[in-house]
């Protein structure tokens, strides 16, 4: 079988729809509330990659990659930043994960399944 050619961003197939979404980089700081303002820490994103697959039997797919996570302290350290969490040198990916959710007929049936079992005491 031929390997079907890569969608477009948000390009409806078959009565599915996949959806990909590039997050370049997003970063948070922290800050305390009050009179002097003063920076926490910082948590920062970069390289995420996201794809959202709805499936037309009406289940869900997502799967995505990212590509680094820091979490700098800024205030307890003397002199600068520390990066308390973040990659490595040389390491190309902190994270890649994959989930997927069944159409609602298919969980109904397999919770079915489940308490038919369980009141069997399997």
């Amino acid at each position: 079988a031929a390997a079907a050619a890569p969608a477009a961003d948000g390009e409806q197939r078959a009565g599915g729809l996949r959806v990909l979404a590039q997050l370049q980089a997003l970063s948070v700081s922290l800050n305390v509330q009050g009179g002097a303002a003063q920076q926490l820490g910082v948590f920062a994103m970069r390289e995420l990659v996201t794809e959202v697959s709805f499936l037309p039997e009406g289940g869900m797919s997502v799967s995505g990659q990212l590509g680094n996570l820091t979490v700098q302290d800024t205030s307890t350290v003397a002199g600068g930043e520390y990066e308390m969490l973040g990659l490595r040198e040389g390491a190309q990916s902190l994270l890649t994960f994959e989930y997927d959710s069944p159409a609602e007929e298919a969980r109904a049936a397999e919770e079915a399944r489940v308490a038919e079992e369980a009141g069997r005491g399997v």
